[in-house]
């Protein structure tokens, strides 16, 4: 069978009636032998140069490992639900193949990639044929590694397939393998790449048992044009600009009477964005969320920066139902992890924030604030006042400060009342505002200079207003006439402010309002759902189903959602949790712009290639090192801070491979920041981790220290992977494994379906010669959840025997766990170990009685 899917097609570019995708599958009846003499044709691909290049140019062909990455990136930018009606469509063709069951079945994949593509064929043809030998044929060796991974990581599933791969081209396979018959043979986007395609497809055809099924996806329509097209400018290595209908004709010459079919399916996606030579901005998919049937839009959503966590509530507003049973607060990964649920028993909640300790901020409309941790254990509870109380609360802002983070609340009273550090609570109410009758328009905090002051619209005037009882009045220099300011909202960094009037204005200045940066008009009059801030460089507003970003020079894109979203500001950039996913849009740090922009003539750029030449054996490395032999340094550098900007661990794989090849030439660089990046990235790599579900970029983890990651990794109870990362870092055992134990110790007290014997051995088997642990903390956590008995074990005096009896069981292979001291002092002397004795008299200052 041969299956053809045209891969992405541009809106701009090809015509509707284009087709977009078409599936061809073939069975084989008869060999194609004996009365027709089969005519081989290869595929020429034609080349472009000018008097001015001594080479092709080049594409992302070039790059076989890349271009497997951007490969299967753009399966995933199709319209909702494209996967799944490819593998539909697979499990279509799979169950028309009709062979003995009994016997195994022996399948090959040629250009296999990493195995995502060949996933839904295994599960399928597993349905009906229980033993199976799949072959993998895949000449990127690094793809083929990919595909073991998902073989061990699916271990149960595929038990009855037994895998065989070969890190080769589909040519020099036959060629070794030409006794091997499939009965069924799985192409996926691999006939570019056949040296001899009439050839190779037909030899592919010869390898089928009668009944065989040989199935093939190729591009067809409007983008195999444009790839036919291409191929008349650019010189690709071994690539045949081919459609879909290539195949048709080599199989309606050759072998006429053959059963084949063809199955088409548009494909489409909006790629008009890479050919804007302006766009900066690049959006990273972090998760697949892991939590199921979440309509974002009938809840209140809080997510924590720095890649924090997130709480959902139900939003009553938003149901048309109403129900007198209790609400619930979730709370789950950046990841969809599910961590823990809230029953709420108290009163109304009108807001959920973060801390920058990661609580959770529940804020009622009484002024109350309780505060739970990640895992929603009741911590403590605070009020905003006696007028809060009263009057109720309107309005809530949870803002960070100098002092840690802060709350803002406004009352049904139209007053301002602000606290700076939750921790400690002050409450300071804010300068009133003159003729205030009726809610503010909108309004914001801004926190600087070790100080926080409200900005508030009252229609068109703008008041800034602080605790000492004064306020100004703002007029910042706009062109056109405002009738009100609905929107507005402050940087993560508090220096920048955008403005959201009620004729679709946007207004970028400083958060001084003295400086204006631009004017933006969208001419939507209605507020958008949320205006935050990408990083420092752009505003992002929200409508349903819409993203607008803008710049402040007035550059714009805009992205359509699938479905509700709610915006996360970050230092860098701009996380978006969504229903199905959760991604971070970020712009193009200018490093990773000078090493992958197209031309690019940066000694990182040039670097780059050089490595890759080097790794393909290439003499181009040494050219491309003399181009740049005066600047080695810088590109080296270059690399290195390009990696730390990338997310995908095989991207800065690349870019490490390349800055350590930079080094070989170097003599006097330093190996600091090629050792600590590397240190780094790999414990961004570890925490990113689904399970994890800290979706931290590097320029956040120097903003948040290691010591703060570590804390945040104690708080979700991880205490395992925050303790390699202190060996691995080599921390001070005070600041890294003997706090961390310490915190584990005081929550294996607290649990309460294990008896005090059990927790006590194991805490003692855990924590065992680690110095540095002040076991009165633990005693003191133990006695506060009224365990006294346990407390008492774990005193100081205790372990501190414990410790001595393991050491002298490890020794003297006699056991002595759960002696007393005079006990183990006998013991001792039964075996004549009299200097032991002595030693272990002093040590707990026996008195001597002889």
């Amino acid at each position: 069978m041969v299956y053809t899917t045209a891969f992405y097609r541009s809106r701009t570019t090809a015509s509707p009636t284009d087709k977009g995708l078409t599936e061809d599958y073939l069975q084989r009846d008869h060999p194609y032998g004996a009365d027709r003499e089969p005519r081989y044709a290869r595929v020429q691909s034609s080349s472009f140069r000018t008097k001015h290049m001594n080479e092709a140019i080049k594409t992302l062909i070039h790059y076989q490992q890349y271009y497997h990455e951007c490969f299967v990136k753009i399966k995933l930018c199709g319209k909702p639900g494209e996967i799944e009606r490819r593998n539909d469509d697979v499990k279509t063709i799979v169950m028309q193949l009709d062979l003995d069951r009994t016997k195994t079945l022996h399948v090959m994949s040629v250009g296999c990639g990493n195995g995502t593509k060949d996933e839904p064929v295994i599960d399928n043809l597993l349905t009906n044929y229980p033993n199976i030998t799949y072959t993998a044929v895949e000449p990127v060796a690094d793809e083929l590694t990919n595909f073991k991974q998902l073989v061990i990581s699916k271990k149960d599933t595929w038990r009855n397939v037994t895998f065989d791969f070969h890190a080769a081209t589909i040519e020099e396979f036959l060629q070794n393998e030409q006794a091997t018959k499939f009965g069924m043979i799985f192409a996926a986007q691999s006939a570019y790449h056949f040296k001899d395609v009439e050839r190779t497809i037909l030899d592919l055809y010869n390898c089928l048992v009668t009944g065989g099924i040989l199935f093939t996806r190729m591009d067809c329509g409007g983008w195999a044009k444009l790839s036919e097209k291409v191929d008349e400018y650019y010189t690709i290595p071994d690539h045949n600009s081919i459609g879909a209908d290539t195949i048709e004709d080599i199989f309606n010459r050759i072998i006429p009477n053959v059963r084949y079919q063809t199955k088409e399916r548009e494909f489409w996606i909006d790629v008009t964005e890479c050919f804007d030579e302006e766009s900066q901005l690049g959006k990273i998919e972090l998760y697949s969320m892991g939590w199921k049937d979440i309509d974002l839009s009938m809840f209140k959503v809080a997510a924590a920066p720095y890649g924090g966590p997130i709480a959902l509530i139900r939003d009553d507003s938003k149901s048309m139902r109403t129900t007198s049973t209790k609400p619930m607060i979730y709370i789950y990964s950046a990841s969809g992890r599910h961590i823990s649920d809230i029953r709420w028993n108290s009163g109304h909640v009108i807001h959920l924030g973060w801390s920058s300790n990661e609580d959770l901020l529940c804020v009622q409309d009484d002024g109350s604030v309780l505060v739970y941790d990640i895992f929603g254990v009741f911590k403590r509870t605070f009020s905003m006042g006696q007028e809060a109380k009263d009057m109720k609360v309107l309005d809530c802002r949870i803002f960070r400060s100098h002092s840690g983070t802060g709350l803002a609340i406004l009352t049904n009273s139209f007053k301002l009342f602000v606290v700076n550090n939750i921790e400690e609570p002050r409450i300071r109410k804010m300068a009133e505002v003159p003729g205030l009758s009726c809610p503010p328009s909108s309004w914001a905090v801004i926190s600087e200079d070790r100080q926080s002051r409200i900005l508030l619209a009252k229609e068109s005037e703008l008041y800034l207003l602080d605790h000492g009882g004064q306020y100004s009045q703002e007029a910042p220099p706009m062109t056109a006439e405002v009738n009100s300011f609905i929107e507005m909202s402050v940087s993560f960094n508090n220096k920048y402010l955008a403005l959201f009037t009620d004729s679709g204005l946007f207004w970028i200045g400083s958060a001084d309002l003295q400086k204006v940066y631009c004017e933006f008009n969208t001419k939507s009059p209605s507020k958008p759902q949320q205006l935050v801030w990408c990083g420092t460089g752009a505003i992002v507003a929200y409508w349903e189903n819409l993203l607008l970003m803008v710049g402040p020079d007035k550059d714009w894109v805009k992205y359509n959602m699938d479905s509700t979203v709610h915006l996360v500001p970050e230092l860098d950039g701009l996380r978006i949790v969504g229903r199905y996913t959760h991604d971070f849009l970020q712009r193009v740090p200018n490093m990773v712009e000078d090493v992958f922009k197209i031309g690019s003539m940066a000694p990182g750029a040039m670097l780059y290639e050089a490595s890759r030449e080097f790794q393909k054996g290439s003499q181009k490395a040494d050219e491309y090192i003399r181009m740049i032999k005066d600047k080695l340094q810088l590109a080296v550098e270059q690399c290195i801070v390009a990696a730390g900007a990338e997310y995908e661990p095989n991207t800065q794989r690349m870019l490490l491979r390349a800055a350590s090849f930079g080094k070989c030439f170097l003599s006097d660089m330093r190996p600091e920041p090629f050792f600590n990046m590397c240190q780094m990235l790999r414990v961004l790599n570890a925490v990113r981790d689904y399970r994890v579900g800290i979706p931290l970029t590097y320029s956040q983890l120097e903003h948040l220290r290691l010591a703060v990651l570590i804390d945040r990794l104690i708080l979700r109870r991880e205490w395992c992977l925050a303790i390699r990362i202190c060996k691995y870092l080599k921390m001070a055992e005070s600041e890294g494994e003997s706090r961390i134990l310490a915190h584990w110790a005081c929550y294996k007290v607290q649990q309460t379906n294990r008896d005090d014997e059990q927790i006590a051995r194991a805490i003692q088997g855990k924590l065992g010669d680690t110095p540095g642990i002040s076991y009165t903390e633990i005693a003191a956590k133990a006695s506060e959840c009224g365990r006294t008995e346990l407390a008492i074990r774990q005193t100081e005096e205790q372990v501190k025997l414990m410790r001595y009896q393991k050491r002298l069981e490890e020794e003297l292979q006699k056991p002595y766990l759960d002696l007393s001291l005079h006990d183990t002092m006998f013991q001792l002397l039964l075996h004549r170990n009299t200097k032991l004795v002595e030693q272990l008299r002093k040590e707990f200052k026996v008195p001597d009685k002889r």
